[in-house]
C-alpha cells in the first residue's frame, strides 16, 4: 500500500481573518521596533511576508479530530507516548499500519508517515499588501490580588486582520472516512468552533474558510461509476483486509462530477460551490458517520 499510489485528493481553500490572527514567531527578534509577541515571517520573491506555517495548521486540526474520533468512541493515542504503540518503527508495513490508532493512521507518527499533509500557506497574491497590513494591539498583566494593571507588564502583540492565506491539504492513500474527518474540522472552524494561533482567550484565531475546491485523482482507469474510491477498494480484498482496510470504501460523487482522464490518472475536479458542498456531505456526514458507528478501530477499555 505505502509504496503504490493509489488514490490522491488535493484540497485547496482560503483562510481568511474572522477578527485578529497571531501566529508567534518563536524566540524574541532583534529588531526592537517590531512588538514584542509578533507574526512569524519568510521571504517570498525578494518580499518579507507573514504566512502560516503547515505545522501550526497541522496541529490545530490533528488535535480537534483526536476530540471528534474520541467522541466517537474510536481509538486514539497520546502523540507524545513515546512508548506508545503508534510510536513503534519497524517491522512489516500491513501489520505496522492496522496497529495504529485512527489519528495516527491520518496524520502520522513515528512508525509511519501520515495520509494528509499541509503546507505553509502563503498571502493570496491578490491580497499579499492586505494580509501584510498588520496592526498592534497593547497588553497587559494585571494583579491576581487588586485586579490592576502591573506596572512595567506592559506588552505588544501584532494581528493580521485583512487579506487571506491560500491552503493547500494534500491526502494520499486515504480512506473516504478520513477526507470526510478533515472536511468535518474545516467546517467547525469555518463556523468558529475551535480558532488558530495565539491569545485564543483573548478572542483571537477565528478564521473563515473560502472558495474550498477538491482535484480528485485515482491512478489508472478509475471508477466505472460515479463512486470516489476510498484505499480499501482499490486494493485486492486480501490486500485490504491484511491493511485493516474496508474493501468496499466508497461513496457517490456529487452531481456533475465525473471522471476524466488525464494522463495516467483518472481525475474528477470538484469546484467550489453546490459541488465541493455535495463532496463535504457524502464525505463528513456519510462516510465519517458509517465509520463512527462501525466496529472498527474501537477505543479499547473505554476512551481515553
Amino acid at each position: 500500500m505505502f509504496d503504490t499510489m493509489l488514490n490522491h485528493a488535493l484540497l485547496s481553500f482560503r483562510l481568511r481573518p474572522a477578527g485578529p490572527v497571531l501566529i508567534r514567531r518563536g524566540g524574541h527578534g532583534t529588531d526592537p521596533s517590531r512588538p514584542d509577541l509578533e507574526w512569524v515571517r519568510t521571504s517570498t520573491n525578494g518580499q518579507e511576508t507573514v504566512y502560516l506555517p503547515g505545522s501550526s495548521l497541522k496541529g490545530v486540526i490533528r488535535a480537534h479530530a483526536e476530540r471528534l474520533l474520541r467522541g466517537m468512541a474510536r481509538r486514539v493515542c497520546d502523540p507524545f507516548d513515546h512508548h506508545g504503540a503508534c510510536q513503534k518503527t519497524g517491522g512489516d508495513g500491513a501489520e505496522t499500519y492496522s496497529s495504529l490508532c485512527a489519528a495516527c493512521r491520518t496524520f502520522g507518527s513515528l512508525s509511519v508517515a501520515g495520509r494528509v499533509r499541509i503546507g505553509d500557506a502563503l498571502p493570496v497574491p491578490q491580497q499579499f499588501a492586505a494580509t501584510n497590513r498588520t496592526e498592534v494591539r497593547h497588553g497587559v498583566a494585571l494583579s491576581r490580588d487588586k485586579q490592576d494593571p502591573v506596572r512595567g507588564a506592559l506588552f505588544d502583540l501584532e494581528a493580521v486582520t485583512e487579506g487571506a492565506f491560500q491552503v493547500r491539504v494534500l491526502a494520499e492513500n486515504y480512506e473516504t472516512w478520513q477526507l470526510g474527518l478533515v472536511l468535518q474540522v474545516l467546517d467547525d472552524l469555518h463556523a468558529g468552533l475551535i480558532q488558530i494561533g495565539s491569545g485564543k482567550s483573548r478572542g483571537f484565531g477565528d478564521v473563515t474558510v473560502e472558495d474550498l475546491s477538491a482535484d480528485l485523482r485515482v491512478l489508472g482507469k478509475g471508477p466505472k461509476d460515479r463512486t470516489l474510491p476510498g484505499a480499501g477498494a482499490l486494493l485486492n480484498t486480501a490486500e485490504a483486509e491484511r491493511h485493516d482496510l474496508d474493501p468496499s470504501d466508497h461513496v457517490a460523487l456529487p452531481e456533475g462530477v465525473d471522471w476524466a482522464r488525464s494522463g495516467v490518472f483518472a481525475r474528477a475536479v470538484v469546484p467550489t460551490g453546490t459541488c465541493m458542498d455535495g463532496l463535504r456531505k457524502v464525505l463528513a456526514t456519510d462516510a465519517l458517520a458509517r465509520f463512527a458507528t462501525g466496529s472498527r478501530l474501537r477505543a479499547q477499555g473505554g476512551v481515553r
